[in-house]
């Protein structure tokens, strides 16, 4: 099985006019963790509901283990762990007490629990009650429910929302672990700096529709196009008359051009055409897009 998830042409809406889903297509291939970005409210918490079987599609196909799922009949989440939002968890109950009803409730053997709060590193707050735990303990806990099953693959909806540093730290640890155990991770975040130390492949949604699907390496090299240069110049007008013609420009500040690159070596062009009509230039920088940048222009809603 190459993919362990393919999604064709997904479109959904809950009310009339309302399109969350336009014909959405992603592939998450096995063995992958597969990070989902786009921001707040671009369809992703609605996508994975579609997988998980809790809403139905208007149109499109989703496939998992090479089956088209079937909502009204779901075998197929037998080997799938999901954590969507906040965990449903019992707080006057401990972490095991938890784990030991959920074992009861799915006809699962109370020994995995040992092995799963393993797992997520919280066997020694085991008999601590759940209300006394902090954000990211409970966030374990939801992993170590969704682990219960020994799923092939996890379904994480922002399973680092709300923690601190050493929370996201310890969820990000866990999540390398789980894939080095030969688990398919699908992870949806509107984090892109999470999303680089975590992905092996990356979709980006955009208002319900995929607009960039690869490996982290292929959208690591977007960030080397479109590169910009900041030139600090006498004459701002004058420079912008040489270089109209060959060069994207716009004034960011006074005195201060902008100006769009195809690569590096296009600054040595500009200055030298610039010097030869004697302007003077104060200051040169070269604007190096980072992901974050990238993410925020491919999602930006105003586009």
């Amino acid at each position: 099985m190459s993919d362990i998830i393919s999604i064709n042409k997904l479109s959904y809406s809950y009310q009339k006019g309302n399109q969350v889903l336009n014909k959405l297509s992603l592939q998450v291939p096995c063995g992958a963790i597969y990070g989902f970005l786009g921001a707040n409210g671009a369809g992703k918490t609605t996508t994975i509901r579609s997988m998980l079987g809790l809403i139905k599609p208007k149109e499109g196909n989703i496939k998992i283990f090479d089956q088209s799922i079937n909502t009204t009949n779901p075998e197929y989440l037998k080997n799938i762990g999901s954590l969507v939002e906040a965990p449903a968890i019992y707080e006057h109950l401990s972490g095991f007490q938890n784990l030991k009803l959920i074992c009861k409730y799915l006809n699962i053997p109370n020994f995995k629990i040992t092995e799963v709060l393993e797992q997520v590193n919280l066997l020694k707050q085991k008999d601590k009650k759940t209300k006394a735990y902090s954000t990211g303990m409970k966030q374990r806990l939801g992993l170590a429910i969704a682990l219960l099953n020994d799923p092939d693959l996890l379904i994480l909806d922002e399973p680092t929302s709300g923690l601190d540093p050493n929370g996201i730290i310890e969820i990000r640890a866990i999540i390398q672990s789980l894939q080095q155990s030969g688990k398919t991770i699908f992870l949806s975040s509107h984090l892109l700096s999470e999303i680089e130390k975590l992905a092996t492949s990356v979709g980006i949604i955009k208002n319900g529709s995929m607009i960039f699907e690869g490996s982290i390496e292929a959208l690591e090299q977007l960030k080397h196009k479109n590169l910009k240069v900041k030139i600090r110049v006498n004459d701002e007008l004058a420079s912008k008359n040489i270089l109209n013609p060959h060069f994207a420009i716009k004034t960011t500040e006074s005195k201060v051009l902008e100006i769009d690159l195809q690569t590096e070596d296009d600054i040595p062009i500009i200055i030298e055409k610039l010097t030869l009509v004697k302007i003077k230039i104060y200051e040169v920088s070269l604007q190096k897009n980072n992901l974050e940048e990238l993410f925020i222009d491919l999602t930006n809603t105003n586009q």
